[in-house]
């Protein structure tokens, strides 16, 4: 029987996730809802996709699918949730920082037995660190280096007043803790919350940000020190054609770990 799945959300990954369940995994999966609130991202998605898939409320499409896919925004991601697990419907989160909106949500989720897929998204490393968290983790620590364009909007620029325009060299517009840096970069810093799921948390994990009008891809530096020893990983990431928010690892993780959903097969911690 296949798998049937709802897209909350139809922007750059919500559609290549909806085109890989058409052609790519289409023998065992199902599209049979999304739920997207801007009329004009509906219609961009049905026209790319060739088909005009059924358009319904986020607690309908919990209803009829198996697994949800939520690729919208952090602020969704609690309502979307509590509808999954009342209704005993497993989910795959993208907008990770959503999930620290409300603290006991992921103990919610372990006690009424959902499961939860949160893909490694635009970083590597994250399979290191969660089994270096069966010992001691001593420290972790991100260092992202972004586009200008990928930025804009972030409501910490606005509250803090920082013209992006004006910046000419390199520039570090956030350090601190990640719970501060999810808040600030609600779509820049997805990063920063997975690897604090994994490892030390949100208030133990930092955040560095840097920005320059030169940059061009989105640059990830990760460094752990623990009991297993220390790592360091730097990932330089393409970002999408479509949106420069987005790095196109990010789509490529999301595709691999719904292939793992759909085909049972797992390969690394």
């Amino acid at each position: 029987m296949k798998k049937r799945i709802s897209i909350i959300g139809c922007g750059t990954i919500g559609t290549q996730v909806a085109l890989a369940l058409l052609h790519q995994f289409n023998e065992v999966a199902e599209l049979v809802a999304v739920s997207e609130v801007r009329p004009e991202r509906k219609e961009v998605f049905d026209h790319t996709l060739g088909v005009k898939i059924p358009l319904l409320g986020l607690l309908e499409c919990v209803e009829q699918s198996d697994l949800v896919i939520e690729s919208a925004a952090g602020d969704v991601v609690p309502d979307l949730l509590e509808q999954a697990i009342l209704l005993k419907r497993d989910i795959l989160v993208l907008s990770v920082g959503g999930l620290f909106l409300l603290p006991d949500l992921l103990e919610r989720v372990r006690s009424h037995g959902i499961r939860l897929y949160v893909p490694s998204g635009a970083i590597g490393g994250v399979d290191l660190l969660k089994a270096a968290n069966v010992g001691k983790i001593y420290s972790v620590e991100i260092t992202t280096r972004k586009p200008i364009e990928a930025l804009k909007g972030a409501p910490f620029l606005e509250e803090s007043k920082i013209d992006l325009e004006s910046i000419l060299g390199e520039k570090v517009i956030f350090e601190g803790k990640a719970s501060d840096a999810i808040k600030a970069f609600p779509q820049n810093i997805n990063v920063a919350a997975t690897l604090s799921l994994v490892g030390l948390g949100p208030e133990r994990t930092r955040v560095k940000i840097i920005t320059s009008r030169h940059l061009k891809k989105n640059i990830h530096e990760i460094a752990i020190e623990g009991e297993f020893g220390q790592a360091s990983l730097i990932v330089q990431n393409e970002p999408s054609r479509k949106n420069p928010k987005t790095s196109q690892l990010a789509i490529f993780s999301t595709l691999a770990t719904l292939e793992k959903i759909l085909y049972g097969v797992e390969i690394g911690t």
